[in-house]
């Protein structure tokens, strides 16, 4: 899963240091040490790749949704036109749901920035799971 891509920089980072301290007698300690800094900053371009392909995987996400609320809200204002009274006021209720939906995920679209260092997993998690949510409920509703 995603978790791989981040935990293995973390690793070629940990076996780094590993390599770095067992070097033959031959390598000077300033050849280790360049060498373990190339390594770190080899560890360190992976964890932003990861990063950057996560949030761009998870930016994609929400734009979709957002699409389908969009085109929801869209077919149920044209079919407002030739509703009962009742109906429309149904209506009008699940376009203001889904106006809710769209401005939810409009907020976390302007976070995923925000949340570059801290935070991160605990901010895809829980992005992820509120589009579960809002996908499940979407089916939910009746077309």
């Amino acid at each position: 899963m995603k978790t791989k891509s981040i935990l293995y920089p973390a690793l070629v980072l940990l076996l780094s240091f590993g390599m770095f301290f067992s070097c033959d007698n031959n390598t000077t300690t300033e050849d280790k040490m360049e060498e373990a800094a190339d390594d770190l900053d080899d560890a360190g371009n992976e964890i932003a790749d990861a990063f950057r392909t996560e949030s761009q995987e998870l930016k994609a996400d929400l734009k979709n949704m957002r699409a389908a609320i969009d085109e929801r809200i869209k077919k149920l204002n044209d079919n407002m036109a030739d509703a009962s009274a009742e109906a429309k006021a149904d209506m009008a209720d699940e376009v203001e749901r889904l106006e809710s939906w769209g401005q939810d995920i409009d907020n976390r679209m302007n976070k995923i920035g925000d949340s570059v260092s801290d935070g991160w997993q605990e901010f895809k998690a829980d992005t992820r799971q509120a589009l579960d949510k809002i996908d499940k409920q979407m089916a939910e509703i009746i077309e």
